[in-house]
């Protein structure tokens, strides 16, 4: 399906920028779906006068030492003592009530955050992708953000990707890098089709296994595409199991209104916080909920959410303490309820 003309973002527009060493002053600027009391550490609960008041103080001397350290990782130098690694292959069990017994153990392959340069280049991505079909999945979601910061290595990007698209089912949704790069959506869909891959924009696809229909369900990227999840479940009976993808895991904030909740939703955006301070931890994670979605399997109010760390970067071009990785997830039926399951 071809995918719709876009608008250009508008240059007047104030939106978040996702170098790490220019997001925290920016951060007030995030969108927010649904709208809601902005995320802030500082804060004991939305409103508090007192959390206010430590808001106002602390906010400009956490920006000031946080960007300071960021700087820091911008080095050529430092770069050098921590060059791209390889992503580590990280084995997930998602426990799920209710799960048919004939969706019991299935595997799959989580990716995303791919950001497709010349820094990394084709050969990094393609050891990524070797060590991703040895683990055989029945299939692989790519999570967005496949390009980085512009069309140049598009076509190579695509090449590479149809290696594993010829032998395993694979499905993607869009980033909002990819939307950055491309905002008319002319090109990256057909790269992405000539490549053997499924895109889904707000739509569904039925997969077999075991004699069971599961759906594999994307959605539109929330902060430069047009989310629109009812659409996206149009076509998924009453009841069906589905697998939701969303390049944002915010995209879990308006599941409140679907009646037929999903087993799973994947997404990437947040890198696992790409650089990881001692003590502090991320500096900053791109998500209403700060740090309880940066990364790993969360259980949310209505879902299981799976936020892998990806495996490219952002600038600065350099990962510190949080590795990339390929996700291999293997749904399971619960035995007990999914709250005993996440304490």
């Amino acid at each position: 399906m071809p995918c719709r003309p876009r608008i250009c973002p508008n240059p007047g527009d104030e939106r978040i920028n996702l170098d790490l060493g220019t997001t925290l002053i920016r951060i007030d600027n995030i969108r927010r779906y649904p709208p809601r009391e902005p995320f802030d550490p500082l804060s004991n609960s939305p409103g508090d006068d007192d959390g206010h008041i430590a808001r106002t103080l602390m906010r400009p001397i956490m920006r000031m030492l946080v960007n300071g350290a960021l700087r820091l990782f911008d080095f050529p130098g430092f770069k050098k003592l921590f060059p791209p690694k390889l992503p580590r292959v990280v084995q997930v069990s998602v426990p799920i009530p209710g799960l048919p017994s004939t969706l019991d153990k299935t595997r799959l392959v989580h990716l995303s955050d791919i950001h497709y340069c010349r820094e990394l280049g084709p050969g990094f991505l393609q050891q990524a992708i070797t060590r991703t079909m040895s683990l055989s999945p029945g299939f692989i979601a790519i999570t967005g953000d496949m390009l980085h910061r512009d069309m140049e290595p598009i076509q190579e990007l695509g090449q590479v990707l149809s290696k594993i698209a010829k032998r395993i089912d694979t499905y993607a949704v869009l980033g909002n890098h990819d939307l950055q790069v491309d905002p008319l959506c002319s090109r990256l869909p057909r790269v992405l089709k000539q490549a053997g891959i499924k895109l889904l924009i707000n739509e569904s696809v039925g997969v077999k296994i075991n004699g069971s229909r599961l759906y594999i369900v994307g959605i539109d990227d929330l902060w430069e595409g047009d989310a629109d999840i009812q659409k996206a479940l149009g076509c998924v009976p009453k009841g069906s199991p589905y697998i939701l993808l969303s390049h944002n895991p915010d995209i879990v904030d308006m599941l409140e209104t679907v009646e037929n909740k999903p087993l799973l939703v994947l997404s990437g955006h947040t890198h696992g916080g790409q650089i990881s301070l001692p003590v502090l931890g991320p500096p900053m994670v791109p998500s209403i909920a700060g740090k309880r979605r940066c990364h790993g399997l969360i259980r949310e109010k209505h879902t299981w959410l799976h936020i892998t760390s990806g495996i490219g970067m952002v600038e600065p071009l350099v990962r510190f303490r949080v590795d990339p990785e390929i996700s291999l997830l293997t749904l399971e039926k619960a035995v007990v309820s999914p709250h005993q399951q996440a304490g």
